[in-house]
């Protein structure tokens, strides 16, 4: 008995180090850092334990799935016959294995996160189901060469104001969608010191960048319009 016991209790302590290790790994998008191809591969853990990953800005296919960590891994599943693994680092991750990320992603490359600020006020239009899918879709898009996106926005009487416009003189007053199925997102980004960036100002920081976002319908994805200022 007093055996059992033992074991029931190494198995409990086993399960909290387990928890506290994935509580201490934060959500958010991690960036490929250091090389050539830097910020072409990011990897997107969200609060649901669910996960995005661009192996590479030229290919189409994005795994998507759930992550689990288990002694200071994070493990990335598709399927049964697909799974990314990365060991964890404080706010990086290291990349170790995955076979269809190894022809495009070097062992070791370092994913780092980037930190995002998000300001969602209460809405009467969305629910925060809808919003929150609006904002996770402009972080999952947001690829700006040597660009690092620091905040998004929505504010409800922003938004409103200009989807009025966005109506009236943009591409809402063609496309022929219902001005209910709209929604304006702010943003914040900074570019770095690289150059690297064929259009935007080095070391600057971009405020009030807008991402209009559409669908069909209420039970319709939304899908980024357009963008800009």
């Amino acid at each position: 008995m007093k055996t059992r016991i033992i074991a029931l209790l190494a198995a409990f302590s086993l399960m909290l180090a387990l928890g506290c290790t994935n509580k201490e790994l934060k959500t958010g998008k991690y960036v490929m850092q250091g090389t050539e191809l830097a910020e072409w591969a990011w990897v997107i853990l969200e609060d649901d334990g669910k996960f995005v990953f661009n192996r590479n800005l030229a290919t189409s296919y994005l795994p998507t799935g759930t992550y689990t960590v288990e002694k200071g891994m994070l493990i990335l599943s598709v399927s049964a016959d697909e799974t990314y693994r990365f060991r964890i680092d404080g706010n990086d991750l290291i990349f170790d294995s995955g076979k269809l990320a190894e022809s495009l992603v070097e062992k070791g490359a370092i994913f780092r996160l980037s930190e995002i600020t998000i300001e969602a006020g209460k809405s009467l239009k969305f629910s925060e189901e809808e919003v929150t899918e609006a904002i996770n879709l402009v972080k999952t898009e947001f690829h700006f060469p040597s660009a690092n996106l620091t905040k998004l926005i929505y504010d409800e009487e922003t938004s409103e104001r200009l989807i009025k416009g966005y109506m009236e003189n943009g591409k809402g007053s063609v496309n022929g969608v219902d001005p209910k199925n709209v929604i304006i997102l702010l943003s914040e980004f900074h570019v770095d010191g690289s150059g690297k960036n064929p259009v935007l100002n080095p070391n600057s920081t971009y405020t009030d960048y807008q991402w209009i976002l559409i669908r069909q319908s209420e039970n319709s994805d939304w899908i980024i319009d357009d963008q800009g200022y």
